[in-house]
């Protein structure tokens, strides 16, 4: 009874559950990420959702945003040549079925780099994002054993701090701190970077209280230039 218990409630969690979504899009950047992944050299890799897909970078799939925070993807990463594996409104059991299904067969990058769970604020628990970021970083490890694997807390989201998504976000990443160190993987936390001393996210970084402008993307390339020089030796 109980272990038929705790199965049922592990299986109650969709963040989990590896999943594809139906959009024509959404298939075509699956498929040219793994036309880019099989052709390798790449010592950097993002995972993510639209945050990580409006950076920039390898593949070029077209969409609008595409490339918002291109000059500081360039600048501070094109001497890695680094792929981005983000998909605009994936959530972690999205990112889960990519992975199964080859978006990392023939590229071995030295660092992977990985933000995901925002999309899933308004429909998980803080316990359940992080069971999903959880269960990427144990595929990461079981199928990219040489890479350093960086995760990213969850950036700040709506201007106020008492806003209750906000306090979802940092709920949330209370969790994933220990999870990281209990993954051996490297927590950064740069969601003050984006903040006034007030803790108001202001729509001069983030236009929409989510989505990094140009001036954000700059941010966040600096923030996490350190970490990457150190681990990649350049």
């Amino acid at each position: 009874m109980l272990v038929a218990a705790l199965l049922t409630a592990r299986l109650a969690n969709d963040a989990i559950v590896p999943v594809p979504r139906p959009d024509d899009w959404w298939r075509k950047r699956h498929d040219a990420v793994i036309a880019r992944v099989k052709q390798g050299n790449s010592d950097l890799v993002f995972i993510g959702d639209s945050i990580t897909h409006a950076f920039g970078g390898d593949p070029q799939t077209g969409e609008s945003f595409n490339n918002r925070g291109k000059d500081s993807w360039d600048k501070f990463f094109g001497k890695y040549h680094p792929i981005n594996l983000g998909f605009s409104g994936d959530r972690t059991q999205h990112v889960l079925w990519r992975l199964d299904n080859g978006e990392m067969d023939g590229v071995q990058p030295k660092v992977v780099v990985v933000m995901i769970g925002t999309n899933n604020i308004g429909s998980n628990s803080p316990e359940q994002i992080a069971e999903g970021v959880s269960a990427i970083l144990d595929w990461l490890r079981a199928h990219q054993r040489q890479a350093k694997i960086v995760l990213h807390a969850i950036f700040p989201r709506s201007p106020n701090p008492d806003n209750w998504q906000r306090r979802k976000v940092d709920a949330t990443n209370l969790l994933l701190e220990p999870i990281a160190r209990q993954k051996h993987a490297i927590y950064l936390d740069i969601g003050s970077k984006f903040l006034d001393e007030y803790g108001v996210l202001h729509p001069t970084i983030m236009p929409d209280y989510l989505h990094p402008n140009a001036d954000g993307y700059a941010i966040w390339a600096k923030a996490l230039k350190p970490t990457l020089d150190r681990l990649l030796g350049k």
